[in-house]
């Protein structure tokens, strides 16, 4: 077996794209979603990376 172990940086992005297509598939309230950006912005992602794992504006990540 060959395991692979992705650099920190490649493996953050990584888990924002199944993030991003997880939220595409999946319904959710909007108090879900707002929760959910919350969680991001306290980990430290800002507006901009958040607007994209949501496929959303910066306006709609402020206005949540």
């Amino acid at each position: 077996m060959n395991l692979r172990i992705a650099h920190p940086s490649k493996r953050e992005n990584a888990l924002d794209a199944i993030i991003s297509e997880n939220e595409a598939l999946t319904a959710d309230t909007p108090l879900g979603r707002a929760e959910k950006m919350r969680q991001h912005l306290a980990l430290g992602k800002d507006e901009d990376q958040i607007a994209v794992i949501y496929n959303c504006t910066v306006a709609t990540v402020r206005d949540t």
